[in-house]
C-alpha cells in the first residue's frame, strides 16, 4: 500500500512539474495576451500625443493586440515616468515619453528617469519655434529680445514646466542675450497652444510638428529656428536659425532638439522587449509613419537597443551643460556623473 501510494505521488508530482514547465514556455511565446497600456507623459494635441497616436495603432497591428492610449500629464513628464515604473516589469505598461526625463536629477524633479527604462523605440527628433501670436508686436527675434531688455522680467513666457522645452530654449537664450522672463507654466503643448494663440502669453518654444499647423494657418508667427540651419518646409523656409540671429548661438544647437519614444521598465523580460522592439520598428518604417514625418519635419530616427542609449546619453551630456552655464540649475553635471559634450 505504502509503495503503491508512493508512486502516486510520484507521478503527481511529475504531472505538476511538467504542467508548470508547460505553462512557462506558453506565458513566454503569448505575449501580449492581453491590451497593453501606453501612458503618454503629455497633454493631447502636443507633439508627444501626436507621433505616439501615429504610431501606436500601427505597432499594435504587428503585435496583434490593442494598445490603449491615456494622457498622463504633469511634473513635466515625471508623473508618467514614476507612474510606469511603478507598475510590474512585464511590458504591458509602455512610458510614451520626450526628452525630458534626463534633465529630472538635474533639475530636482526626481529620481526616477531613462537610466531605470530600456528603449523600445527612439522614433523621431523634432526642432524647437520660437512662436508668439499672430497679431503680437513682435514680429522678429530681435523685436522680442531688445522689448526684453527693456522691460526686465515682464515678457510672458508660456513654458510646459521646468526641464520641458520651452524652459530648456529660453534657459539658452537667457544665457546668450542676458534676458529676464516671466514664465507661465502649462502642462503641455496642447493647453499651452491655445494661450498663445489667445494672447494669454507673449510668446514661447514650440515643437515644430506641434507648431507648424498654426504657422500655416496662420494663428502663430515664427520668430526663430532653434537650430543651426533652417527648416526646409515652406511654411517656415523664411525663418532664421537662432544662428543667423545671433552668432553666439554657433555650436550650441548642433544635434539638439526634442526627440520622442517608447520606454518599459528595466527587468521587463528578453522576449517583451525584442517582441515590442520589433513591432515599433516596422511600425516606424511603414510609409504611414514615415509620411507623418515627412509631413511634419521630423528627422525620422529609428534608433533602439545601445544605439538609443548612446543617443539619448549625448543628449543628456549636451542639455544638462548648457542649462548648468545658463545659470538655470546650481547641481553641477558632473556631481551626477553627466559627461560633458
Amino acid at each position: 500500500m505504502k509503495k503503491l501510494l508512493s508512486i502516486v505521488m510520484a507521478s503527481l508530482i511529475s504531472l505538476v512539474i511538467a504542467t508548470g514547465c508547460n505553462n512557462t514556455a506558453s506565458d513566454s511565446s503569448s505575449y501580449p495576451s492581453k491590451s497593453i497600456n501606453g501612458y503618454i507623459a503629455w497633454a493631447a494635441g502636443g507633439g508627444t500625443d501626436n507621433v505616439m497616436r501615429t504610431i501606436c495603432p500601427l505597432a499594435q497591428k504587428d503585435l496583434g493586440s490593442t494598445i490603449v492610449l491615456t494622457n498622463k500629464t504633469g511634473g513635466t513628464g515625471s508623473i508618467a515616468t514614476k507612474y510606469v515604473y511603478s507598475q510590474p516589469a512585464d511590458g504591458y505598461s509602455l512610458l510614451l515619453n520626450a526628452e525630458n526625463p534626463p534633465l529630472y536629477k538635474l533639475l530636482g524633479l526626481g529620481t526616477i528617469d531613462y537610466d531605470n527604462y530600456i528603449p523600445v523605440l527612439v522614433m523621431a527628433k523634432n526642432v524647437g519655434i520660437l512662436v508668439v501670436p499672430a497679431d503680437s508686436k513682435y514680429n522678429s527675434y530681435q523685436d522680442l529680445v531688445d522689448d526684453a531688455k527693456a522691460h526686465p522680467g515682464k515678457l510672458n513666457i508660456a513654458t510646459t514646466g521646468v526641464g520641458g522645452l520651452p524652459y530648456s530654449c529660453f534657459a539658452l537664450t537667457c544665457m546668450v542675450e542676458g534676458i529676464d522672463y516671466n514664465a507661465i507654466t502649462y502642462d503641455g503643448d496642447g493647453t499651452l497652444q491655445p494661450a498663445l494663440i489667445s494672447g494669454e502669453v507673449d510668446a514661447s518654444v514650440v515643437a515644430q510638428s506641434a507648431a507648424i499647423q498654426y504657422i500655416a494657418t496662420g494663428k502663430m508667427k515664427a520668430l526663430g529656428v532653434y537650430s543651426g540651419e533652417r527648416c526646409e518646409n515652406k511654411e517656415l523656409a523664411d525663418v532664421p536659425s537662432l544662428e543667423e540671429c545671433n552668432s553666439a548661438y554657433e555650436g550650441m544647437l548642433d544635434d539638439w532638439g526634442p526627440f520622442y519614444g517608447a520606454f518599459v521598465k528595466k527587468g521587463t523580460p528578453d522576449h517583451v522587449v525584442k517582441t515590442l522592439q520589433d513591432a515599433f520598428y516596422k511600425a516606424y518604417q511603414t510609409d504611414t509613419f514615415q509620411k507623418f514625418c515627412e509631413n511634419l519635419s521630423l528627422q525620422p530616427l529609428g534608433y533602439t537597443g545601445d544605439q538609443a542609449q548612446s543617443f539619448i546619453k549625448k543628449w543628456q551630456s549636451i542639455t544638462c551643460w548648457t542649462l548648468y552655464r545658463a545659470g538655470a540649475t546650481s547641481i553641477s553635471p558632473a556631481d551626477l556623473d553627466i559627461p560633458e559634450p
